[in-house]
């Protein structure tokens, strides 16, 4: 058969397109991996370590009813002997506000946790513990000057993956009550001015509770989003290859009624794993889901990694660590946080 010039033009870039996405449609694995967190344990937040491993870090229960924020790291197929962060502290135990650990290119380590006093009812506190070893920490200070009694909360910390600069996303609050996600970058010495990343248009006289999920790596963004705009609960995600300076189209990831609850890890192929929860059937009526989309936009088979209540899957998080992605969940306090890989 003959190819007229249109379609011999046309040919090599089908073939580079469909030798790019061979084997993205294949559902993602879920392989259950234990982790070292305590039988009653909440809050899981991924960082990495130094040389690049997975760090967990949680809050555990004592037996003596306080609380204490620990962490570990996976280096092969081992977990580390967890640590000690802080302990008997007034740490506000709401599954958005997870305490989180970063690692330094010099083997340092910044924790950071929300408090709240037992006899306040808004007001909340970040607090940061900085530790050289992992192993002593210092005391817990509070990381801003402001001692109002309102909210210091919903804090994102990671250590700059731009090559542009810090980027922050945020879900913005005009005196409409519009609440869009809202992007902000430092760069060459001052803040650019914030813009909106996508109209979405919501309307809520209320908090959302749902935060943005942002992954940096050099100058490759993903911003991952919940939202209810237009009366059609969904979970979002935009790409940006220039640092956050411009993104793209906003892509639909969710499949069906979305809770949000997102989080978003780069892949190495240019695109993201994404998960959020979502509505599902019977008693334990909600679903923790995650999927991959190509950096063109393209989504994957959407894959189940578990099931239960709002408040025992909690707020999942993500990581991509090496060749690998994890995924962390559970908020019951009364059961053990759940950790898993997922593989193709």
């Amino acid at each position: 058969m003959k190819l007229n010039a249109r379609n011999a033009s046309s040919r090599p870039i089908f073939l580079l397109l469909a030798l790019g996405t061979a084997g993205f449609g294949q559902t993602l694995k879920v392989e259950a991996i234990a982790n070292p967190s305590g039988a009653t344990s909440l809050q899981a937040h991924w960082g990495t370590a130094q040389d690049g491993s997975p760090l967990l870090s949680w809050i555990e229960t004592l037996k003596d009813g306080s609380h204490t924020l620990r962490y570990a790291i996976r280096r092969g197929a081992q977990w580390s002997e967890p640590r000690t962060i802080a302990t008997d502290r007034h740490f506000f135990r709401q599954p958005a506000e997870s305490p989180s650990v970063i690692s330094f290119a010099d083997g340092s380590l910044l924790a950071e946790w929300v408090e709240i006093l037992p006899a306040s009812s808004e007001a909340e506190y970040l607090y940061v513990s900085a530790s050289k070893n992992g192993i002593q920490w210092t005391p817990p200070v509070m990381a801003h000057q402001d001692r109002n009694p309102v909210q210091h909360a919903l804090v994102s910390m990671v250590a700059s993956g731009t090559s542009r600069g810090l980027l922050v996303a945020y879900r913005d609050h005009t005196s409409q009550d519009i609440r869009d996600i809202g992007v902000i970058r430092f760069e060459n010495g001052r803040w650019l001015p914030s813009k909106i990343l996508n109209p979405d248009k919501w309307e809520i006289n209320a908090c959302p509770v749902n935060g943005a999920s942002a992954a940096a790596k050099d100058n490759r963004v993903a911003i991952a989003w919940y939202t209810e705009a237009q009366d059609a609960p969904r979970t979002q995600l935009v790409f940006s290859s220039d640092g956050g300076a411009t993104f793209g189209k906003p892509v639909r990831v969710s499949s069906g009624n979305s809770f949000g609850h997102v989080s978003v890890a780069l892949d190495e192929q240019g695109g993201a794993f994404v998960s959020w929860i979502e509505e599902g059937k019977g008693a334990d009526g909600v679903r923790l889901l995650a999927r991959q989309v190509t950096g063109a936009g393209v989504a994957g088979p959407v894959t189940q990694v578990g099931q239960g209540s709002r408040r025992s899957i909690g707020y999942p998080r993500l990581l991509h660590a090496g060749s690998e992605t994890w995924i962390a969940w559970g908020n019951s306090g009364t059961g053990k946080i759940q950790t898993a890989r997922l593989t193709k």
